[in-house]
């Protein structure tokens, strides 16, 4: 299919590890993400710094992939929708937050062209999907 796969940053609350050529393909190593998170080169976790990182970034597939249910993380859904940036993760903090944020969020992704968002939670043993995009 010729599809590669770099991981430019990963982290946790605490700290983020950015790879340190963002023209690397190869990105960070993935088996040893751990490792590099808690190593000598991570930082202290910026949301500010990862999304200008990938708002640089000239790849045409940018994704974020939100492992959290933060609220401060899906505050920048709205912002990474409109510039390009595909959002997958069980985040609910959009869809169970203020509805006029979640309009906004919905606004931006029907903006892009190829944009996706793909929330997904498990509540009462049902598996909810919103926000994909479809084509027209």
């Amino acid at each position: 299919l010729g599809v590669a796969c770099r991981i430019s940053a990963a982290g946790n609350s605490k700290k983020v590890v950015i790879s340190k050529d963002s023209k690397d393909s190869r990105g960070l190593d993935i088996e040893n993400l751990p490792l590099l998170i808690e190593g000598e080169e991570a930082m202290d976790f910026d949301l500010d710094l990862i999304t200008e990182l990938m708002e640089a970034d000239v790849n045409p597939h940018r994704v974020i992939i939100d492992c959290t249910d933060s609220e401060c993380v899906s505050k920048y859904y709205d912002r990474w929708l409109s510039n390009g940036i595909n959002i997958v993760g069980p985040n609910r903090n959009v869809g169970a937050g203020s509805l006029d944020y979640y309009k906004g969020v919905v606004s931006a992704q029907k903006e892009l062209l190829f944009g996706t968002l793909h929330l997904g939670t498990l509540s009462s043993n049902r598996s909810i999907n919103r926000g994909s995009r479809r084509r027209h």
